[in-house]
């Protein structure tokens, strides 16, 4: 366009403020990038514009590369005054993105740059990102007290809002309430406050009819919702790739997701994807929420169990434990009374009302007459694990209640001692006042070893793939104090059918303490001194040995098998590649009955029994 710097650069933040289709506003800021090289204000001006366009276009590192020039330029040309409004927009990119600790440092810089200078519309611009911040990391109450503090009159904070700011800030405290499930109060007033937004500033009409559409349908007035909604789209972004599609889609399925539950899926599956990509952890939660308790309705547990599981693990490792927290009441919301468990106080759920909601009960992983286990989330961490609730028998005797007393420590001692993705992890113990012990572990799906050597699901070189893996965890665990001493294939569990998991540590003996558990084996995999009580600590692990032998020899069910390693694989008298022969040699080795001959380097077996699994595949092929 014609006319001078100022009024070029005035025409770029006017459309910015109106929050244009960012595409379009780049090619018209990149028609006028001459302003970059105009000194004082002015050049500074146009480029923190260009990092705030380019974050709306969904490229944030290069926006904070953008504003960080600005910055550094505002701090060269003695511009102080532009300070504060580039550290905010700094802060806003990492706001959009829930970066907590990030936003709160620029924030806080915005706010001593704005003191400095003794800007006041500054002062309440930053305030007011400060309660966006808590509002898209899912602090909904902090969010509301912000907003209301920014609006009350008697503070004198509104009246140096800017025009944009007084029209953001009234929707901002609406999208708090809908967070908080208060669709009454984001209703109350909104009609005013959609008559007081100016017509230029589409994105807050569009945004304030959404949250009208989804609370009228909150409040059972579905007609007058699916009116607010198509009302919205008249002021939805004309780009097809506008994340404001998936914000229509997200109310969209929340509407009809009771008459049209399939389609309301796949509208909130679009929309969360979108979410996902352009990073917004507030609308990706609030999606994840709506799509979990919609699949549940459907009846497809399975998969709206999934939703929770991974919505719970996304808040944990981006560190919004007030996205968690929405996400657990939620599932308590759609799950029933009878999914949760009770444990210690600390972790009682009961009533879906009490507080400190931790585990949910996905369904029943076996009983008997030792006890019951249970699959479950661990609503604190998102994890999935297995409950197990050991009971104490009206006849059982002391000395067995000392020998389950003794398994259930050796389960924690060893969990505690040794972390590995190839072993089940015990993460938590209780022992109420009646004796009765509850476990919580890893849960591991897939199959047991067992079940898939039942079943012929394996092929040669993918059992002796299998038995390599066991034979390196194995040694891991003998490499930190730890024999399992219940090695089975009961006890191998093959996570998603492929990769195994050792679990059941409960006869483990750890290096340098008392044997607790003397005596106790399995027949047919444990050697002669573990089933006497007479395994010394100078032999720890041995009786690993023996059981791995054994299962190989399971896993081969007798097959000849060639395996001609580098180098030698036992601890003594090292024979050569030629002399080693065959795996059925390997487990003849593993399972002498003398202890002191049993000595072997599982690492060298596992490097063995990987070759063996390579010719055993390439012969099939």
């Amino acid at each position: 366009m014609a006319g001078t710097a100022e009024e070029r650069l005035a025409e770029i933040e006017r459309r910015i403020a109106a929050v244009e289709e960012p595409h379009g506003l780049m090619r018209f800021m990149e028609d006028n990038a001459d302003l970059a090289a105009v000194p004082g204000e002015t050049g500074v001006r146009y480029a923190a514009a260009r990092g705030i366009v380019l974050n709306r276009t969904g490229l944030p590192g290069a926006a904070r590369l953008e504003l960080q020039k600005a910055r550094d330029r505002a701090e060269e040309e003695d511009a102080a005054v532009l300070l504060s409004g580039i550290s905010r927009e700094i802060a806003r990119i990492h706001v959009w993105r829930g970066e907590t600790t990030s936003a709160a440092l620029e924030l806080l810089r915005s706010l001593v740059e704005a003191d400095a200078t003794g800007n006041r519309a500054d002062i309440a611009a930053s305030i007011a990102e400060y309660g966006r911040l808590n509002l898209e990391t899912g602090r909904y109450e902090a969010a509301l007290r912000v907003f209301d503090r920014l609006l009350d009159e008697d503070r004198g904070l509104v009246e140096h809002l800017s025009k944009r700011e007084r029209s953001r800030v009234p929707l901002n405290r609406r999208e708090a309430m809908i967070g908080l499930a208060d669709f009454d109060g984001a209703l109350d007033g909104i009609d005013a406050v959609i008559a007081a937004t100016p017509a230029e500033f589409r994105r807050d009409n569009f945004v304030l009819r959404l949250i009208k559409a989804r609370s009228l349908g909150a409040t059972g007035r579905g007609a007058e919702a699916a009116a607010a909604l198509a009302d919205a789209q008249t002021f939805m972004a004309s780009d097809p790739l506008s994340y404001e599609v998936n914000e229509k889609n997200l109310v969209e399925g929340y509407l009809i997701r009771k008459s049209d539950p399939e389609d309301a899926v796949d509208a909130l599956e679009n929309a969360l994807e979108r979410f996902v990509d352009d990073d917004l952890p507030r609308h990706e939660f609030d999606a994840r929420i709506v799509l979990a308790g919609t699949l549940a309705e459907l009846g497809q547990r399975d998969k709206a169990e999934k939703c929770v599981i991974e919505a719970l693990q996304r808040a944990e490792a981006r560190q919004l434990p007030a996205m968690a927290d929405a996400v657990r009441a939620a599932a308590l919301a759609f799950w029933q009374d009878e999914m949760i468990a009770e444990l210690a106080p600390g972790d009682r759920v009961g009533a879906r009302d009490t507080e400190g909601a931790r585990f949910l009960i996905l369904g029943s992983l076996g009983a008997g007459g030792f006890g019951a286990v249970s699959r479950a989330i661990d609503l604190a961490t998102g994890a999935e694990v297995a409950i197990k609730k050991l009971k104490r028998r009206a006849d059982a005797t002391p000395e067995v209640m000392k020998i389950a007393m003794n398994t259930v420590r050796n389960e924690v001692q060893a969990a505690a001692r040794h972390s590995s993705r190839f072993v089940a992890r015990t993460r938590y113990l209780h022992i109420d006042e009646a004796g009765e012990i509850t476990l919580v572990q890893d849960f591991i799906d897939g199959p047991t070893l067992r079940m898939a050597l039942a079943d012929g699901s394996l092929t040669l070189g993918r059992r002796l793939a299998v038995a390599a893996t066991v034979s390196r965890a194995v040694a891991k665990l003998h490499e930190g104090g730890i024999a399992h001493r219940d090695l089975k294939p009961d006890n191998i569990i093959l996570r998603h059918g492929r990769q195994p998991v050792l679990i059941d540590l409960g006869l483990a003996r750890l290096k340098g303490m008392v044997d607790t558990a003397a005596g106790l084996a399995t027949e047919s995999y444990a050697p002669r001194e573990q089933k006497e009580g007479r395994g010394e600590e100078r032999f720890l692990g041995r009786e690993d040995v023996y059981a791995l032998g054994k299962i190989i020899a399971e896993m081969t069910r007798g097959e000849a098998v060639e395996a001609k390693p580098k180098g030698g694989l036992f601890g003594f008298g090292r024979k050569s590649a030629e002399e080693e022969g065959s795996v059925a040699d390997i487990v003849a080795r593993m399972t002498v009955e003398d202890v002191a001959r049993r000595e072997v380097d599982l690492i060298a077996i596992a490097a063995a029994l990987d070759a063996a699994s390579d010719a055993a595949e390439r012969a099939k092929g």
